[in-house]
Protein backbone atom coordinates (compact mmCIF):
# COMPACT_ATOMS: atom_id res chain seq x y z
CA UNK A 1 0.00 0.00 0.00
CA UNK A 2 2.59 2.55 0.94
CA UNK A 3 4.37 1.63 -2.67
CA UNK A 4 1.28 3.00 -4.55
CA UNK A 5 1.36 6.28 -2.81
CA UNK A 6 4.59 6.78 -3.61
CA UNK A 7 4.27 6.09 -7.36
CA UNK A 8 1.38 8.81 -7.67
CA UNK A 9 3.85 11.03 -5.17
CA UNK A 10 6.33 10.59 -7.97
CA UNK A 11 3.81 11.19 -10.99
CA UNK A 12 2.22 14.10 -9.91
CA UNK A 13 5.68 15.29 -8.97
CA UNK A 14 6.87 15.02 -12.48
CA UNK A 15 3.56 16.94 -13.57
CA UNK A 16 3.88 19.64 -11.52
CA UNK A 17 7.52 19.96 -12.26
CA UNK A 18 6.78 19.99 -16.48
CA UNK A 19 3.91 22.40 -15.71
CA UNK A 20 5.70 24.91 -13.81
CA UNK A 21 8.61 24.72 -16.35
CA UNK A 22 6.55 25.65 -18.75
CA UNK A 23 4.50 28.32 -16.46
CA UNK A 24 8.15 29.67 -15.81
CA UNK A 25 9.18 29.59 -19.44
CA UNK A 26 6.67 31.83 -20.56
CA UNK A 27 7.39 34.40 -18.28
CA UNK A 28 11.16 33.87 -19.19
CA UNK A 29 12.48 32.06 -15.78
CA UNK A 30 14.04 28.72 -15.93
CA UNK A 31 14.61 26.10 -13.33
CA UNK A 32 18.54 25.81 -12.82
CA UNK A 33 18.42 22.04 -13.14
CA UNK A 34 16.22 21.64 -16.23
CA UNK A 35 17.66 24.59 -18.57
CA UNK A 36 19.35 21.51 -20.23
CA UNK A 37 16.24 20.47 -21.84
CA UNK A 38 16.70 23.85 -24.00
CA UNK A 39 20.06 22.78 -25.38
CA UNK A 40 18.40 21.34 -28.21
CA UNK A 41 16.38 24.89 -28.88
CA UNK A 42 13.31 25.89 -27.00
CA UNK A 43 11.19 23.56 -29.17
CA UNK A 44 12.72 20.77 -28.25
CA UNK A 45 12.82 21.89 -24.81
CA UNK A 46 9.12 22.86 -24.95
CA UNK A 47 8.21 19.22 -26.10
CA UNK A 48 10.68 17.71 -23.31
CA UNK A 49 8.82 19.27 -21.10
CA UNK A 50 5.48 18.12 -22.24
CA UNK A 51 6.47 14.67 -22.22
CA UNK A 52 7.47 15.04 -18.70
CA UNK A 53 4.19 16.09 -17.45
CA UNK A 54 2.56 13.38 -20.10
CA UNK A 55 4.88 10.61 -18.25
CA UNK A 56 3.75 12.20 -14.82
CA UNK A 57 -0.28 11.84 -15.70
CA UNK A 58 0.17 8.38 -16.88
CA UNK A 59 1.72 7.01 -13.87
CA UNK A 60 -0.42 8.25 -11.84
CA UNK A 61 -3.50 6.68 -13.91
CA UNK A 62 -1.81 3.80 -14.44
CA UNK A 63 -1.16 3.34 -10.15
CA UNK A 64 -4.93 4.44 -9.90
CA UNK A 65 -6.26 1.63 -12.00
CA UNK A 66 -3.85 -0.61 -10.38
CA UNK A 67 -4.70 0.09 -7.15
CA UNK A 68 -8.49 -0.27 -7.85
CA UNK A 69 -7.94 -4.19 -9.83
CA UNK A 70 -6.25 -5.27 -6.93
Amino acid sequence: MQKKGWITLIGFLMFMLGFLSIVLSIVGVQFQFMMWMDTWGRGWGFLARLILMMAGILTVISDRIRDTEG
